[in-house]
C-alpha cells in the first residue's frame, strides 16, 4: 500500500535513481524494525 506512493515520492525528490535504490531503502526501514521484531517474539 505504501510501496507505490513511496517510489514516487523517492522519484520526485531524487533519493531513487536506480532500481538498486529502492532495494536499499526497504532494508533501511527493515533493520531499523529489527529490535521491535525480536521484542514481539520474545513477548509473544
Amino acid at each position: 500500500m505504501f510501496a507505490i506512493p513511496g517510489y514516487f515520492y523517492g522519484k520526485a525528490t531524487g533519493t531513487i535513481k536506480q532500481k538498486d535504490d529502492i532495494l536499499k531503502h526497504m532494508e533501511h526501514g527493515m533493520r531499523g524494525l529489527a529490535g521491535y521484531i525480536v521484542l514481539m517474539l520474545v513477548v509473544a
